[in-house]
């Protein structure tokens, strides 16, 4: 109810209401995120002294650590736009960080490109929202969905799903283990390709998990407890060494991984009669 509040107030003082069809915006919010958005340096600083003004009556406080700025300045010499550098706005005393973007980001629908255009597309936003409401999922997996497709997305995208499909694919090599399948999927991802040689029953594991203990990370930190819980299931057996003779050398030799192949040495050509292979 807050944020309908200002959301209210920013169209009321500022001229522009939220929606498409007028063809601008600024002022987006979801839960306790916000997006403050204006054509001028000037028309920024007042909605966010608006901003404050409004969050000091209700004693609640904007974090200026926690919040970042995107502006696009003219380009010297071109008709293209660039990110500027350098802090420009800030909340009383505190400046607000300016984030440097090279490729487009997202945040709550709103597509921000550093080479614009930007636009604002509701069209999509409800069509995400009316499929997750439709999906079978608890009300708070629901919300952590929503959040995780509004937040921003930019330059650590690709490096953030890399992550997660590494553990959910460690995940599904747990569950399997836990579940003694007759096949484990070791290269579903790079991550469990590499820990094969620690999972697969020749060796010893030992998982620690590591969490925050800050409420902004309290969705991850569910995230990789519920992780923990499963691999705590799972038994990979006694360590056991498993060798086979080397039909060249007659050596004994590790069981080689799918991973890799081991290879015996060359024989050694016998010189005399104390001489021998190695």
């Amino acid at each position: 109810m807050v944020m309908d509040e200002l959301v209210d107030l920013m169209g009321t003082r500022h001229k522009l209401r939220p929606g498409p069809d007028i063809g601008g915006f600024n002022t987006l919010a979801f839960a306790d995120d916000l997006v403050l958005a204006s054509g001028t340096v000037h028309g920024m600083n007042q909605q966010l002294a608006t901003a404050r003004e409004f969050f000091d009556a209700r004693s609640m406080k904007v974090n200026a650590s926690k919040s970042h700025t995107i502006r696009l300045a003219p380009a010297p010499g071109t008709r293209t736009v660039k990110v500027a550098e350098g802090s420009t706005f800030s909340i009383g005393d505190e400046p607000i960080m300016n984030r440097k973007i090279t490729e487009s980001v997202k945040y709550l629908g709103l597509s921000l490109s550093p080479k614009g255009p930007n636009k604002y597309d509701t069209h999509a936003v409800v069509k995400d929202l009316q499929l997750i409401q439709k999906a079978a999922l608890k009300p708070e997996q629901k919300l952590d969905v929503i959040r995780d497709r509004t937040r921003p997305q930019g330059d650590r995208l690709t490096e953030t799903k890399n992550i997660n499909q590494s553990l959910a694919s460690l995940g599904n090599v747990t569950m399997a283990l836990g579940n003694t399948q007759d096949h484990v999927p070791f290269r579903d991802s790079k991550l469990t390709h590499l820990l094969h040689l620690s999972l697969d029953g020749n060796s010893k594991t030992l998982m620690f998990v590591k969490v925050s203990p800050s409420e902004d990370g309290a969705g991850e930190t569910l995230n990789s407890l519920r992780l923990a819980g499963q691999v705590n299931h799972c038994h990979i057996g006694a360590a056991t060494k498993r060798t086979r003779v080397c039909p060249r050398c007659l050596g004994f030799l590790p069981v080689p991984s799918p991973a890799r192949r081991l290879q015996c040495r060359p024989e050694i050509p016998v010189r005399g009669p104390s001489s021998g292979r190695l």
